[in-house]
């Protein structure tokens, strides 16, 4: 973490126009925000299986996707032991493109990220 002067110094710089009291107060934060991520070290990653059946998908053709909306469909079916209600069997729902689904590729609303395939899926 820097010090109060280093921090002077770059505010200098950016001609931010700081007090002693503001760099103090934003030294102190960043201490606290280094506490806090210190924490995620102990954290244990989250693991999930897939026991359902998945096809890999496909673009959306343009008279399903008039409105650009879609980059992919598919079909997820959550294997019995998986399931833990009905609330939603037979339904149709959208996940935003930036929700990782293991197998299934996203983009995030990027080119950069096209192509994309995540081997994981992130908890939700």
């Amino acid at each position: 973490l820097p010090s109060v002067a280093d921090l002077q110094e770059i505010a200098s710089e950016h001609k931010l126009g700081l007090s002693d009291g503001d760099l103090l107060e934003l030294r102190e934060a960043g201490t606290d925000m280094l506490q806090a991520f210190h924490c995620l070290n102990v954290l244990e990653e989250p693991t999930l299986r897939w026991g359902g059946q998945r096809d890999l998908g496909r673009k959306p053709t343009v008279s399903e996707n008039l409105f650009g909306a879609w980059h992919w469909k598919t079909d997820l079916v959550a294997s019995d032991d998986q399931r833990t209600s009905d609330l939603l069997l037979g339904c149709s729902v959208a996940l935003k493109d930036n929700v990782c689904v293991a197998g299934i590729a996203m983009n995030n609303g990027s080119k950069m990220m096209e192509g994309f395939v995540p081997s994981q899926a992130l908890p939700c």
